[in-house]
């Protein structure tokens, strides 16, 4: 992933603690941007751990014509 160059963020603070921070709004949206990327990738990993499975294509014709069928029978 390329590195971002983020503008620095407003801090806000209650009773001397950080409570906040204001982000831009561009800064906002790449971070999420980055956030979905990874959910991306950890969803593809996990899918690549699964066994593939295959079905016949004649099976699958045969479900889907019992399927559509009483829209054939005119």
């Amino acid at each position: 992933m390329p590195e971002l160059k983020f503008k620095r963020p407003d801090i806000i603070l209650r009773d001397g603690k950080t409570s906040a921070f204001v982000l831009d709004i561009a800064d906002y949206q790449a971070l999420l941007e980055q956030i979905e990327d990874a959910d991306d990738i950890a969803y593809l990993n996990d899918l690549y751990r699964q066994p593939l499975e295959f079905d016949w294509l004649e099976d699958l014709l045969k479900d889907r014509q019992a399927e559509y069928s009483h829209f054939l029978s005119d």
